[in-house]
């Protein structure tokens, strides 16, 4: 895992708002909440079934 802070300074870097953000390793959604909060568009894909359930709940 890594610091919202870098998550969100990369987001801010090399992309606009309106733009989409993938995160192929969405994990705990750190990379798609800071995008969503940016005005980001935003798709969280996830190896794992626990982690992909858990992002759709919230």
């Amino acid at each position: 895992m890594f610091p919202e802070e870098l998550a969100q300074r990369a987001i801010k870097l090399f992309s606009f708002k309106g733009d989409i953000v993938l995160d192929p390793f969405n994990g705990v959604r750190k990379t798609t909440v800071v995008a969503k909060r940016l005005g980001r568009k935003y798709v969280g894909i996830d190896i794992s079934e626990d982690y992909c359930r858990n992002a759709k709940k919230g």
